[in-house]
């Protein structure tokens, strides 16, 4: 077992990890709805909904740090890594956005146009923690200060200088929390998951410098199981969810990649490979269908509404990237 076959199966795991999300959607509605006395208990549901949660969004941004570093190291020039960027983020995300919340914020919430513009541009976020596609706006963020990350990662005890980066980050994280709760509680979804994403830049750099890790690797799942046991079993406060979380995300990457390379689950691996290519525009869609058809009343616990909005968006991701193509040609 070798960080090589992170980078070998990359494009499956993204597959696995948008599908892994869109579970955990599902489920996050059921148990809402179990709450407020809708629906009864389901056993696999809530399992999943706390064994799994969210973690599909850590190792997205785990496997993005780690392609981003490929792609800067293979060209350094930073406005075609920014070009590249913006073909493939901003103007697909500019086409959904405008339709969605022009959708949600006119026409059905009749917000108007000024809470419309502070949706898009994800200013609603930092202000009053609207999450709908906060991703996108987290990981643009990311994106922009990616090529300081990726000097501080490939200079002189550049690895030292990730994880002391990361602690600093965690650290200003507390005091956030601690000082300001209530705009913690706005942004932690995104802030407290950067350290993940620069975990996967250094993995990329291990891998690119050909630096082997193999006597550690079982003790870095071992970690990542041990800390998701507690927890799961011990009521913790999210911010301590949200680090055991990047812990958990490399060891369930590294079990996958054991996994795909042992039993070479070749078709499988074309499916995933397949879904991954299209992971971004379905998250996109994904997240914004199902918060426009719980907007207008309808209850996406239910199997057969979430089964429909599932496939609206694999037919309009397809559409997205589709046109994504034709403007990167």
């Amino acid at each position: 077992m070798t960080l090589n076959f992170i980078s070998k199966y990359r494009t499956v795991i993204f597959g696995i990890s948008i599908i892994s999300i869109i579970l955990f959607h599902y489920c996050e509605d059921y148990v809402s709805a179990f709450q407020k006395g809708n629906v009864d208990s389901n056993l696999i549901i809530f399992g999943y909904y706390k064994c799994i949660s969210s973690i599909g969004v850590e190792v997205f941004l785990f496997l993005s740090g780690l392609g981003l570093f490929y792609s800067m190291s293979n060209n350094s020039n930073l406005i075609r890594f920014y070009e590249k960027r913006v073909k493939r983020l901003v103007i697909p995300y500019a086409i959904v956005g405008i339709i969605f919340w022009s959708l949600l914020d006119i026409f059905i919430n009749k917000d108007g146009i000024i809470e419309f513009f502070k949706d898009f541009t994800f200013v609603t976020f930092f202000t009053e923690g609207e999450r709908t596609i906060w991703f996108i706006g987290v990981i643009f963020i990311f994106y922009l200060i990616f090529p300081l990350i990726y000097k501080l990662i490939v200079s002189k005890s550049g690895a030292t200088k990730a994880f002391v980066l990361i602690l600093v980050i965690y650290a200003a994280d507390y005091g956030i929390w601690q000082l300001w709760p209530s705009i913690y509680n706005n942004i932690e979804i995104g802030v407290m998951r950067l350290p993940c994403f620069i975990l996967g830049a250094l993995c990329a750099y291990l891998i690119k410098k050909d630096i082997q890790i193999k006597n550690i690797i079982s003790v870095l799942i071992t970690i990542g199981l041990v800390f998701k046991l507690l927890d799961v079993f011990v009521d913790m406060p999210q911010y301590y969810s949200r680090i055991i979380a990047t812990f958990y995300a490399i060891s369930l990457v590294l079990i996958v990649c054991y996994l795909l390379e042992k039993f070479q689950w070749k078709q499988f691996n074309k499916i995933m490979g397949i879904v991954g290519a299209y992971s971004l525009e379905l998250y996109m869609i994904h997240v914004c269908t199902r918060k426009l058809v719980k907007s207008i009343g309808i209850y996406t616990c239910k199997l057969d509404v979430y089964i429909g909005i599932i496939v609206v968006s694999i037919i309009l991701s397809l559409t997205l990237h589709k046109i994504g193509e034709k403007i990167n040609m």
